[in-house]
């Protein structure tokens, strides 16, 4: 049996221990361990087990070779750095593989292996061992090896030739790196051997190493995977002890936040092991009683795996893809490595008995470790295998074949997924080049799927339609011949010509211009179009304004003829009322400013509800009917009033309106005169609404008062004030007081003559008249004069 002293500094740490467990769980055989040793977990066949796995996955232990090395086609055998025993962690997209091995002079060391050759990569003590965890696209490697002076176990970054110490976090000596992204970030954790090895999960960056802490309620963190995102996959834990075992629970931690990823409903522990670049997070959960699953944590909710026939998964690394490997019990209790996709998970299959995965790249390739068949365990490569891609419409029909453009036509067929793995795909229907249905499909390698589809032929044109389904080319599809089936040929018959006639108003008055529209639709276009009124009027254009001469119920008539020569007609009716007509009145023609003026308006024939509008001549205006407006300067005013119809037709008139200040003169045959002798009293009115005109005088002796133009009074002696009031039709009243009347005891001669008081009667009141005249032109230009000053 080969010398087991090249992993006896590690192995005796753990063991010394006995508590070693978040070493071992990082180093990632976790609830994997080879076959006589893969048992139910009690705690203390757990800590022996994976102590015992420890050994095997750093190389620190052999077995013997019993037997020659077997092989098989699908699994690539990568040897061994000379010693009976290695395993692979990591693969990149360019398929360079990192992993551990033994050496001939009984020791381990990280190994490069690319294009068929393992590289040594060694470490940085003279004499320790190391091991290789992860590998970037950039072609670094990360891992663990014993320190240059050959007295601590720390993390290293390899780089094109160059292994660099990472250190530790501070406080504890010892450190293991676990893997690497594109962007050179490191995940691990670091702790002390005297605590056999626990600490905390950290994260080294450009040189600086930062602790990621644990979840609360737990002591320890490990960290055993990064996205190119810098998000980190991993668990908190606390360690064993007398009175109870060992708890652990997955995490995801996100720019400085840790996440707890929670358990199967039927489990208390949980691990984490790997992530893909969506934040998709794999691992195991479980419990002493409840046997490990492998689980995938994904937007918030987490998916049992299942197994390949017995309880007992732990899945360990997932790609872009979704694709998942890890190992599982298979129906012979043995533990293999699968592949799960879709919901499939696939036995890998193994060189001997044993075999489970580690990593996959972005090509589905996967690494990990197999027996051999002769007792040896070593680093294997399952490549990806290049899925046959293939799809097939194999039957399609459509019924019927000859319809009426607007007839649903229903197209049914069946499609095949002729290929070796699930496939997602298209299925179009096209008619005539012109895709009229389309649907995606899911189906497994061999099954197929009937499907149907309706075609609205609504609005197309006339004429045959050759319909085709089929299977959209899938990438990487060769096999092209036989996606597309031809389900038939439809000739589509073109629907009658239908025409539609509408109008804008529906309602109007003589005279105005009605807009008509004419549509046609189906038939074979272009079309042509022919108007009627049905007053001797006609148009031949699809649109066209109207105006009816006379009032009634109007109906006019479009025709549509097609390209075919087909006809079809509509007909609208349209109401057309008598021309709005408008009578406008005052209750005056003339009165004083100031007073109010009632102003209506009638009006006849129009469409609908009529709106009246008055102008006053004085900058003012009002609406509806009747209305009051009050005039302030007295002149001639011209009123203008306009009816508007709901179809636009208008209406105007004009009256004229006087506004004259009310004017009263007031005179006496005499102003002195004898006790007792008669006075004559004669007034003029003029202005205001004109005559009649009341008139009222007030002696002024107390005397009752007198009512009408010419009034005779007399006096007794004394002096005394008289004053006439006129008021006119509209209600306006004006006073005029008169000269004072002086009465004395005098003689008084009176002119006896007859005649001659009959000329002087006559002449008082044609002078009173011409005194009235003159003082309302007098008033007039003054009031000219000031309204021209004004403007």
């Amino acid at each position: 049996m080969p010398s087991l002293a090249f992993g006896r500094p590690i192995a005796e740490g753990c063991q010394a221990s006995g508590r070693f467990v978040a070493t071992l769980k990082a180093l990632r055989p976790n609830r994997i361990a080879p076959p006589d040793r893969y048992r139910r977990r009690t705690e203390g066949r757990r800590l022996a087990a994976r102590c015992w796995a420890l050994a095997i996955l750093i190389g620190v232990a052999a077995l013997s070779v019993a037997a020659s090395r077997a092989s098989a086609a699908n699994i690539i055998d990568l040897g061994t750095l000379g010693g009976p025993v290695s395993i692979a962690y990591g693969i990149n997209d360019v398929g360079q593989i990192v992993g551990t091995s033994a050496t001939a002079s009984g020791t381990s060391h990280a190994f490069l292996w690319s294009n068929g050759t393992m590289a040594d990569l060694g470490s940085l003590g003279s004499a320790g061992p190391s091991d290789g965890r992860g590998i970037n696209n950039r072609g670094q490697v990360v891992g663990g090896t014993v320190d240059a002076n050959n007295s601590q176990y720390h993390a290293f970054l390899w780089d094109h030739g160059t292994m660099s110490d990472l250190g530790t976090l501070r406080g504890y000596n010892l450190s293991q790196a676990q893997a690497i992204n594109d962007a050179g970030q490191v995940v691990g954790f670091s702790g002390d051997p005297s605590m056999g090895g626990l600490g905390h999960a950290f994260l080294w960056d450009n040189g600086t190493m930062s602790d990621l802490g644990t979840l609360p309620g737990y002591n320890y963190s490990i960290a055993l995977g990064i996205n190119d995102a810098g998000q980190v996959a991993g668990y908190s834990f606390t360690a064993p002890t007398q009175s109870g075992p060992m708890t652990s629970r997955a995490f995801l931690w996100d720019n400085g936040n840790m996440s707890d990823l929670g358990t199967l409903p039927q489990a208390n522990d949980s691990e984490a092991f790997g992530l893909n670049d969506f934040g998709a997070v794999v691992g195991d959960s479980g419990n002493d009683s409840f046997d490990g699953h492998g689980v995938l944590w994904q937007g918030g909710n987490v998916m049992d795996l299942g197994d390949l026939g017995r309880p007992g998964t732990s899945a360990h690394a997932i790609n872009d893809a979704g694709q998942i490997v890890g190992g599982s019990h298979n129906f012979e209790s043995r533990v293999h490595a699968f592949l799960w996709e879709l919901g499939i998970m696939r036995d890998l299959g193994s060189l001997g008995q044993f075999s489970v995965a580690y990593d996959v790249n972005e090509t589905g390739a996967a690494v990990g470790q197999t027996d051999v068949g002769n007792g040896e365990l070593h680093a294997a490569l399952w490549p990806s295998s290049l899925p046959v891609h293939d799809t097939a419409t194999i039957g399609a029909q459509v019924t019927p074949t000859s319809v009426i453009a607007g007839t649903p036509v229903t197209v049914s067929g069946t499609v095949q997924n002729q290929g070796s793995q699930v496939e997602t795909f298209q299925v179009n229907v096209t008619a005539g080049g012109v895709l009229v249905g389309t649907v995606s499909v899911s189906l497994p390698s061999g099954a197929s799927r009937e499907l149907s589809f309706v075609w609205n032929t609504s609005g197309v044109a006339p004429g045959p339609y050759p319909v085709v389904m089929e299977t959209a080319p899938l990438a990487g599809e060769t096999d092209l011949g036989d996606n597309a089936f031809a389900a038939g040929t439809v000739t589509i018959a073109p629907r009658p010509v239908f025409a539609e006639a509408s109008a804008t108003p529906l309602a109007t008055d003589v005279d105005l211009r009605i807009s008509f529209t004419c549509r046609g639709t189906d038939g074979t276009p272009p079309y042509e179009f022919a108007w009627d009124f049905g007053d001797g009027g006609n148009a031949s254009t699809q649109t066209a304004t109207h105006a009816y001469s006379a009032s009634g119920s109007k109906t006019a008539r479009c025709t549509v003829t097609d390209r075919e020569q087909q006809q079809a007609s509509a007909e609208i009716q349209v109401s057309v009322a008598p021309a709005l007509a408008i009578l406008a009145t005052v209750n005056r023609m003339a009165v004083a400013p100031a007073i109010p003026l009632t102003f209506s308006a009638l009006t006849t024939g129009g469409t609908g509800a009529v709106t009246i509008t008055w102008v006053f001549g004085d900058n003012s205006g009002l609406a509806g009917t009747p209305v009051t407006h009050a005039y302030r300067d007295p002149g001639q005013y011209s009123v203008l009033v306009q009816a508007r119809d709901d179809a636009g037709g208008t209406v105007s008139t004009s009256l004229s309106v006087t506004i004259a200040e009310l004017l009263v003169t007031g005179t006496s045959n005499v102003t002195s005169t004898v006790p007792g002798a008669a006075i004559t009293f004669i007034s003029v009115a003029s202005g205001g609404s004109g005559a009649p005109y009341t008139y009222v005088w007030d002696f002024g002796d107390g005397s009752p008062k007198a009512a009408g133009p010419i009034v005779t009074h007399a006096y007794a002696a004394g002096r005394f004030t008289p004053s006439v009031t006129v008021l006119d039709g509209s209600g306006a009243s004006h006073t005029t007081l008169l000269p004072i009347i002086t009465v004395e005891n005098q003689p008084v001669t009176v002119l006896s003559s007859p005649p001659y008081f009959a000329i002087g009667l006559t002449t008082a009141i044609i002078v009173g008249i011409g005194a009235a005249v003159g003082l309302m032109v007098r008033r007039r230009r003054r009031r000219k004069s000031w309204a021209s000053r004004r403007r």
